[in-house]
């Protein structure tokens, strides 16, 4: 099955502007923006999307179609949504759809597949590329 984020930039920009529009809207936002942050076991893009006239930067994941199903992202991103809620570790806890998942599977005509999309609020900060024992030693003290 092709990856997404192993085609072509022409090829991944036409589906990028079906995909992110659509997946925006499932988590009931109007999309202004996408580009791409980066993509390994997901691709991620930073969207710009806005609800009631206020807008805001989000995290938009779209996962690999053969690595995980929505099940299982469903019951991470529950998992998330718990641990920012009642703990005292701040995580971006996942956007609902409007249908009140945590996933949305889109197609994407031009590969024959669906894509689950999550989306979660963006946080601002410099990229974590290895943890470092100051990081662990905060986390543990959270």
């Amino acid at each position: 099955m092709p990856y997404f984020e192993g085609l072509d930039p022409a090829t991944c920009e036409r589906m990028l502007g079906e995909l992110a529009p659509s997946a925006c809207a499932a988590f009931g936002l109007d999309m202004t923006t996408a580009r791409l942050v980066g993509h390994s076991e997901n691709v991620v893009y930073r969207v710009t999307a806005g609800a009631q006239g206020e807008s805001r930067h989000y995290a938009l994941r779209i996962s690999n179609p053969d690595h995980y199903s929505t099940p299982q992202i469903e019951a991470e991103c529950a998992w998330i949504d718990a641990v920012a809620r009642d703990t005292s570790v701040r995580c971006p806890a996942p956007l609902e759809t409007v249908e009140g998942a945590y996933v949305v599977e889109l197609p994407v005509r031009e590969l024959g597949v669906r894509r689950r999309c999550s989306m979660f609020p963006w946080v601002e900060g410099d990229p974590v590329n290895q943890l470092r024992p100051d990081y662990m030693r905060n986390l543990g003290e959270t």
